[in-house]
């Protein structure tokens, strides 16, 4: 561990045998932009796709055709970390990822970014939808993540940040649905209902928290489609969206 900031960031790739009883190596790869970690692997056919660099911001086309010799073809740079890889059409991948900015010496303000790679031929850039003070399950846990294929929407709960004197106005935890079209992904937030727990504790001075529902707004934790239909997933209430 002394040697650790020298280390280099590698990528292995393992075989099993039929019986799936072993695992060996059989080639690897130091990516490009390595930085100090990878935060997102997606295996694409015959290609793998691998975000590093400073926050998991470039990600890697590498061409496995020959698995012992892993070969990366383009690299393309995001405004965000590569956490999560979505494909949503041919030679086309959602990368959902969060995104930081600094404001002054210390403060950082951070946000979310749905970036479409068209990968034809080396990666580009086709489409990128971000927006600041949101996080999501999304980007650690995949379930999180649901894509409709039927309608080419991306769908994942998001969650408001806020820090008094530099945040925008509340708001309630939503379901963010983003449509992937030929240009930038279109967003719509969709709030859900007050699950019925009670009426709502004060805000200042003593309470009985037996009497009142002290947990706020639902947060949507998945987002399910259903026989044609959409439907929110909350930590109090699970509710049907007109598909429409």
């Amino acid at each position: 561990w002394e040697q650790r900031n020298e280390a280099d960031v590698t990528v292995r790739l393992l075989a099993t045998d039929a019986a799936a009883r072993t695992l060996d190596e059989v080639g690897t790869l130091v990516p490009v932009e390595a930085g100090i970690a990878v935060s997102g692997l997606r295996f694409l056919g015959e290609r793998l796709l691998v975000a590093t660099g400073f926050g998991g911001n470039v990600v890697s086309s590498v061409d496995l055709s020959d698995p012992t010799a892993p070969t990366t073809t383009g690299e393309v740079t995001l405004p965000g970390a590569g956490a999560y890889f979505q494909p949503v059409g041919d030679d086309r991948v959602m990368v959902l990822g969060e995104t930081i900015r600094s404001i002054g010496d210390e403060d950082f303000v951070g946000g979310l970014h749905a970036t479409v790679l068209d990968l034809t031929s080396v990666p580009v850039v086709a489409g990128t939808w971000s927006q600041e003070w949101l996080s999501t399950p999304a980007t650690q846990h995949h379930h999180a993540f649901t894509w409709w294929p039927n309608r080419s929407i991306a769908a994942f709960g998001i969650d408001h940040q806020y820090r008094d004197g530099v945040s925008p106005p509340w708001q309630p935890p939503q379901a963010q649905l983003l449509m992937s079209g030929a240009a930038a992904p279109t967003p719509t937030a969709v709030t859900p209902r007050q699950a019925d727990l009670g009426p709502p504790c004060p805000t200042r001075g003593e309470y009985d928290p037996t009497t009142c529902d002290s947990t706020g707004p639902p947060a949507v934790q998945r987002v399910l489609v259903v026989d044609g239909a959409p439907w929110l997933y909350t930590s109090e209430s699970l509710e049907r969206l007109d598909p429409q």
